[in-house]
């Protein structure tokens, strides 16, 4: 049998160790909240459009007050044109891909995908199986052709979670042009995209 002053040990280092591994896991739970903080503090920069920074010239004159409006009439309105021209090229250049990539669907590929589109018009977050059930034809074939719409660079948008769930979307920009009707109507009629 063990004595008290024994017991009393055993006990006294038994609770020791259970606070000491409270104070490691605390330390390490610490760690992984400032790993956790780094990666969205990463994540929303990469993911937020940048913003030019503001030009700050201080003027001698006036004490160093900063004045951001001593830009030239001439650079604005150079800016505006250039912006213009990249914002014209670059829809045309949209324009083209679009229509390029759309000619190179199969019908049935452009059934999935208008159907994706339909869906996602109704709820932010579209599923394989809601795509399998309008469409009548099986899980498996509906993957197989997402991936085939994906790898053909179309405006889809698949999200991986960790319960194994996928959803699928339509790409904001893509979705702002309000082609729909445009779409349906030149697969039908085979008019290209933009004759509408």
């Amino acid at each position: 049998m063990v004595d008290d002053n024994a017991f009393r040990d055993i006990v006294r280092n038994s609770f020791q160790r259970v606070k000491d591994d409270i104070s490691r896991l605390e330390g390490e739970i610490t760690q992984i909240k400032n790993i956790l903080n780094e990666l969205k503090k990463e994540i929303k920069n990469l993911t937020e459009p940048k913003s030019q920074a503001p030009i700050e010239e201080s003027s001698i004159g006036n004490n160093g007050v900063i004045n951001n409006s001593q830009q030239s009439t001439v650079n604005n309105s150079q800016q505006q044109s250039t912006t213009q021209q990249q914002s014209t090229t670059s829809l045309e250049q949209l324009k083209e891909d679009l229509e390029n990539g759309f000619k190179r669907l199969t019908d049935r590929e452009f059934s999935v995908f208008l159907a994706l589109y339909e869906l996602d018009k109704i709820k932010e977050e579209v599923t394989y199986p809601e795509i399998s059930l309008r469409l009548k034809i099986t899980e498996a074939t509906i993957r197989g052709y997402i991936n085939s719409l994906i790898n053909k660079k179309m405006p889809i948008l698949r999200e991986r979670y960790l319960n194994g769930k996928v959803s699928l979307s339509i790409k904001k920009e893509f979705k702002q042009l309000d082609l729909y009707l445009r779409l349906k109507a030149s697969k039908e009629g085979q008019k290209t995209l933009f004759d509408i």
